[in-house]
């Protein structure tokens, strides 16, 4: 339930989109942390983005 509720509370305070604030609420959900491109997961309070090609 945390999943969606999060993913609710990210699309109506950021500019992610539908999928994008799924994605970040299970990260939150998880280690706090996502793979992506994406300079969108930037905005989100508590989620660090690790961009693929510093790993």
């Amino acid at each position: 339930m945390f999943g969606l509720v999060a993913s609710v509370y990210l699309r109506n305070s950021s500019d992610l989109s539908f999928f994008d604030s799924h994605y970040a609420a299970t990260a939150l959900s998880r280690d706090r942390k996502i793979i992506s491109f994406d300079r969108a997961y930037d905005t989100v309070p508590g989620l660090s983005r690790v961009n693929p090609t510093e790993m």
